[in-house]
């Protein structure tokens, strides 16, 4: 799969079922996330893989001049593991 370049607000919005708001996944050097806004205050389902966080997380990575882009080939593997194993602890 190729690296994704720069995603648009719109798309994140679109990704995340409403406005965006910056979140830190925790994940790794690099790596940040959108959250819905909205989401703790709408009955939306709690995040399997982010205590506190509800509904969507969208992962990307931060660009030099502060574009969110989609993860590198790397990246992508380590937070598919790594949420993985959040998923897995919980159960």
């Amino acid at each position: 799969m190729p690296e994704v370049g720069p995603i648009t607000l719109e798309a994140c919005q679109k990704a995340v079922e409403g406005l965006i708001l910056s979140y830190n996944p925790e994940i790794g050097d690099g790596i940040t996330a959108y959250i819905n806004e909205g989401a703790s205050r709408a009955k939306v389902a709690p995040n399997k893989a982010f205590p506190g966080v509800r509904g969507r997380v969208l992962i990307g990575r931060r660009e030099d001049g502060g574009d969110f882009s989609g993860l590198t080939a790397a990246q992508r593997e380590h937070v598919i593991n790594e949420v993985s194993r959040r998923i897995q602890e919980k159960t």
